[in-house]
């Protein structure tokens, strides 16, 4: 029985794919080799170089990583031997472990140790271990003790946390307690805490804190909550504080946005409110303004509506346009107006300077006009002068809204 046209076109197809994709030995090997050097396209050779990586037999592996030891380009060396030595670690770590050994410290042998790694500690943490310590360059050891503290943290976090204990050279174990500890308080904030807590004070300890509070926050705030309140140093617990509240309004802004207004009156309070604010909206900006309206003292709604208005008369500056217009006049309005008008101006610079002209209070109209102008000006100054010609402005804001005259022509 023959083939139809159409089935041996397709075998044929099938056959051209399994020949680009899979390296054989010998002079074949070459012959891949060579023409995938021939592709004119840095991209696709770049990309084909993996691919064809991805298929070698652990015997393939010494002829590939000599044959492009003699490329001309150090691009295509660099991609196709990291590519190489990520398929020599799945295959055979240990021989993979001792090629990279070999290499001169620098970048390039980071790039490889990234590859190997992972999945050696996934499979061999022991192993994985124990070849990054004994690594002789401090920085590629380092980077080699990172990746295994990070990946064995995440299935055995004792067994990563004794071998940590273990390490013989102090900043070492400090460099790679750190990197275990930034990866597990997100996946355990409550165990990672009980490490955390032995730290000494500093920069670390206090964006551990901050993490701790953020994860906790997003799956038990309340219990987030009590655990910041009973840190002793109120620098560490404001921090957690402003941490929980920011994360929780990802889920639950008004509660969140709640707790922050029942924080003592200050920074702490400021700061979580405009956490929670912001956050919120991103959701119901609206929701999030008229809130900010009702429930913050004045010198927090200044802080709190800069973020607010900052997102929103950006992003949405119809939306915000129409908020503000509803709002009643006073301080509210005018805080509101301010904090409304840089990024308002680059979209609505029409409706931003009427809005100006609104204000209750006189101070902020000539400094937020002559803004808005400016701003305007950049981009249609012929539009930002019809404006200016037609307002009905008294004598002093005339003054400081006179945009500069331009140059005159030398002649």
């Amino acid at each position: 029985m023959h083939a139809s046209p159409s089935r041996r076109i397709a075998l044929l197809a099938a056959v051209r794919i399994f020949l680009i994709v899979t390296p054989a030995s010998g002079s074949t090997l070459s012959g891949e080799i060579a023409g995938i050097n021939a592709i004119a396209d840095p991209i696709d050779r770049l990309e084909r170089w993996t691919v064809f990586a991805k298929e070698l037999s652990k015997d393939d592996i010494p002829k590939v990583l000599e044959a492009s030891s003699g490329f001309s380009q150090w691009r295509d060396r660099a991609v196709l031997q990291t590519a190489v030595v990520e398929r020599w670690g799945r295959l055979a770590p240990k021989e993979a472990a001792d090629f990279v050994a070999a290499l001169p410290g620098g970048r390039f042998k980071a790039n490889c140790l990234q590859a190997i790694l992972p999945h050696w500690t996934d499979t061999a943490p022991d192993q994985a271990a124990g070849f990054a310590t004994s690594l002789p360059e401090r920085p590629n050891r380092r980077e080699a003790l990172g990746i295994v503290a990070e990946r064995w943290v995440a299935k055995d976090p004792e067994a990563a946390l004794a071998w940590i204990d273990g390490l013989e050279d102090e900043a070492d174990r400090a460099f790679a307690l750190n990197r275990l500890l930034f990866v597990w308080v997100h996946a355990a904030p409550r165990a990672s805490w009980e490490r955390i807590r032995r730290l000494p004070a500093g920069p670390e300890r206090m964006a551990l804190v901050s993490n701790v509070a953020t994860a906790w926050a997003r799956t038990d705030p309340q219990a987030a909550i009590a655990w910041a309140r009973s840190l002793e140093n109120g620098t560490e617990r404001n921090v957690a504080l402003g941490s929980i509240v920011e994360s929780w309004s990802d889920k639950e802004p008004l509660e969140a946005a709640r707790f922050a207004a029942t924080l003592p009156t200050g920074a702490v309070r400021t700061n979580a409110a405009a956490a929670a604010v912001t956050n919120w909206a991103y959701q119901h900006p609206a929701e999030a303004g008229d809130w900010v309206r009702e429930h913050l003292d004045p010198a927090a709604q200044a802080a709190v509506l800069e973020r607010l208005l900052g997102f929103w008369a950006d992003m949405d500056p119809e939306g915000a346009t129409r908020w503000l217009e509803r709002q009643p006049s006073g301080g509210f309005r005018d805080l509101a107006v301010a904090a409304y008008v840089k990024p308002a101006s680059y979209w609505k610079p029409e409706k931003t300077a009427a809005l100006i002209l609104t204000l209750s209070d006189e101070t902020l109209r000539r400094p937020l006009l002559k803004e808005c102008l400016e701003i305007w000006g950049q981009s249609d100054e012929a539009a930002m002068r019809a404006w200016l010609a037609g307002a009905s402005l008294d004598a002093s804001l005339k003054a400081v809204s006179q945009p500069p005259s331009p140059p005159a022509s030398n002649r």
